[in-house]
């Protein structure tokens, strides 16, 4: 017997993040990275981390970056966001090292082996 899930709950050592179905189509939506091949990477990014950020946005709201480097010079970044008291993946993107810098923005909350 199959059961459809709708959602999954994940601790992550700052906030309780939950990941909808909902949102997969959002975080997919650009077919030319096909980041569904790193999907099996976003628990482990969240889990263990090798950095969380808090970025702050124009508009007031701010977002948990959780960063985290793989040996195969690809890293992920995922971005989640706080909507009706429950923190939501929002994005995940699997990108080359030297991009991972983008995502570094706002106020370090945590890095590896501090």
């Amino acid at each position: 017997m199959l059961i459809k899930v709708d959602s999954r709950i994940v601790e992550t050592s700052f906030v309780r993040v939950v990941l909808r179905r909902e949102m997969v189509p959002h975080i997919v939506k650009d077919r030319a990275h096909r980041r569904e091949r790193y999907a099996n990477r976003i628990l482990p990014t969240l889990e263990e981390p090798d950095e969380v950020w808090m970025a702050y946005y124009d508009n007031g709201e701010f977002r948990l970056h959780y960063v985290k480097v793989w040996d195969d010079d690809r890293g992920s970044f995922c971005a989640v966001t706080q909507e009706k008291d429950e923190w939501l993946l929002y994005n995940f993107i699997p990108c080359r090292l030297r991009s991972l810098n983008r995502f570094r923005i706002g106020t370090l909350l945590y890095h590896a082996g501090e």
